[in-house]
């Protein structure tokens, strides 16, 4: 009996080493899959939306070599490229240097600021977004935590306004101007944060981001930018052009925001990442 058993853990463990994928332990309890993670990235390609105002350094994708290379005795397909854009492209990431001359850089952006539980503040209401003039205003943050309770410090807020939806169908419907280039700097049409809000969030909930469904944190016509100053001056970060914030709608147990922008010397911003984590 003794020698079966010994036979049986000794072909286990033989099986074990040899086998192709060994499982990770998961010490973090983490479970990550398409069920329990959304992204909240649009696609970069040359259509990614650009601030109304500037009609050139968008996104562009070129070739560096694309075929077989003959490197020695060896013969393979290989294909390399690289793009450029404008740091602000897509969904992105603003650093408080864009409107504060010591504020961060995309290089400084701080872990809590990245990586920190989130909640979306649906404005939405049967279907429709907020109307374009709209300051979303402490009363609407309010009335919000009244339903689903207070905002805890460290917060990674997240405002739904309906107008992602029109991000890929519909620019014009999503910039809230058919116009382009200076044409466009003083009829934009589009719901923003109201800057004694934006004071409200960072001093009363002492949150560590915030994010938008839309290309801006300001009101199309505050020409001033006064909400994205008053995040430059406190040096918190601004994550804008969100994608799929309806998806994270009713979740009881909550997510976590994880937020990548490119660690950018200098940076006034960056292209990100941007992921929600469902916990289970």
């Amino acid at each position: 009996m003794d020698i079966y058993r010994c036979m049986i853990v000794f072909f286990g463990i033989f099986a074990i080493c040899h086998a192709k994928c060994w499982p990770r332990s998961n010490w973090a309890r983490l479970r990550i899959d398409t069920a329990n993670v959304v992204d909240l990235t649009h696609e970069m390609n040359e259509t990614s939306s650009l601030w109304p105002t500037i009609t050139e350094y968008g996104f562009k994708m070129m070739d560096i070599f694309k075929g077989i290379l003959t490197n020695g005795p060896f013969k393979f397909f290989l294909y390399s490229n690289y793009f450029t854009t404008n740091s602000l492209t897509g969904t992105h990431a603003d650093a408080p240097l864009q409107f504060n001359e010591l504020g961060k850089s995309a290089k400084d952006f701080e872990m809590k600021e990245m990586i920190a539980p989130g909640v979306v503040i649906d404005l939405v209401k049967d279907g429709d977004p907020v109307p374009r003039t709209s300051f979303i205003s402490k009363a609407d943050i309010k009335a919000w935590e009244r339903k689903h309770g207070r905002i805890r410090s460290g917060t990674i807020v997240l405002f739904r306004t309906g107008y992602g939806q029109y991000y890929w169908s519909d620019r014009d419907a999503y910039l809230g101007t058919k116009f382009r280039g200076l044409d466009a700097r003083y009829v934009l049409q589009t719901p923003g944060i109201d800057p004694e809000a934006a004071k409200w969030l960072l001093e009363e909930r002492c949150i560590a981001a915030v994010g938008i469904d839309n290309y801006t944190v300001d009101n199309g016509q505050d020409h001033g930018f006064h909400t994205h100053k008053v995040f430059a001056d406190a040096n918190v970060a601004v994550y804008e052009d969100l994608a799929n914030l309806e998806k994270l709608l009713d979740k009881p147990k909550g997510f976590y925001v994880f937020a990548m922008p490119l660690k950018i010397k200098n940076g006034v911003g960056s292209p990100a990442r941007i992921i929600a984590f469902l916990q289970n």
